[in-house]
């Protein structure tokens, strides 16, 4: 009777310890739109450039008023200390966030953005 019950025991423990295992957390997932703290406008004062990131696309207005097509149907994940990657269709971007989350550096543009 007491052989029973340890055996038990152990499959429980063992049946318990293999579903903790299987489970994952998705942290490197691809999730659709842009992280809610990125969201905003976002100036550069040096390069007098403009960043606006809603939820559903990220925008471009370089100083002049060029015309700059929107980057939309984004998916992102956090890669890791305040650092997304984005990626649109095979472009893939990143945008770094500041630790007090005032500023934003956004690849492929010199400087960084103030929070509007």
């Amino acid at each position: 009777m007491k052989t029973k019950r340890i055996i038990a025991t152990a499959l429980l423990t063992a049946g318990l310890g293999l579903s903790a295992i299987s489970t994952n957390a998705n942290a490197l997932s691809w999730h659709k739109g842009t992280p809610r703290v990125l969201r905003g406008y976002w100036d550069n004062n040096k390069a007098k450039d403009e960043l606006q990131i809603s939820s559903k696309l990220i925008y471009v207005i370089p100083y002049g008023g060029a015309s700059v097509s929107p980057v939309k149907s984004i998916k992102y994940r956090y890669v890791g200390y305040h650092t997304y990657q984005y990626k649109q269709g095979l472009y893939t971007g990143k945008i770094k966030l500041s630790t007090n989350h005032h500023y934003v550096k956004f690849q492929g543009i010199s400087g960084l953005f103030a929070k509007k």
